[in-house]
């Protein structure tokens, strides 16, 4: 298992981001991240306090909204049309859509903006000739 643990909250609308090396639980509203978080601790608030110090607090809780971002930015803050998104977990890097119609690309192999650019229009180039086919 890896460092963070998400997971939806018994309260509707709500996360909890837990960092489960350091102990730091992170609640917050559903694409308000930035706005809504509410921290406390899976240990004695003050033993983590402590170990951890005010640096170090604030190097947690940034390493925390790092993960949001690049792992879990559709849950983190108001969902766009297309997301990058890493799946640290799997080591694949994911291109989501969003919108309709709603679609997930795994990219697994490592290629650069123009690359995966002309994949993307070969592939829409396909399912234009695909036409009615697909339901």
């Amino acid at each position: 298992m890896g460092r963070f643990k998400l997971e939806r909250s018994k309260e509707k609308g709500w996360w909890v981001l837990t960092d489960t090396d350091n102990l730091v639980v992170l609640k917050f509203k559903e694409h308000e991240f930035n706005e809504s978080q509410k921290v406390s601790f899976l240990d004695d608030d003050k033993l983590v306090i402590e170990r951890l110090g005010a640096q170090g607090m604030a190097r947690v809780l940034r390493e925390m909204g790092d993960y949001m971002f690049r792992c879990w930015y559709s849950i983190a803050l108001p969902t766009p049309v297309f997301e990058f998104r890493e799946d640290e977990e799997n080591n694949r890097f994911l291109l989501i859509r969003n919108g309709n119609p709603r679609f997930v690309v795994d990219i697994q192999d490592e290629c650069n903006i123009q690359q995966l650019s002309k994949a993307l229009i070969d592939a829409g180039n396909f399912a234009s000739k695909m036409g009615n086919r697909v339901k």
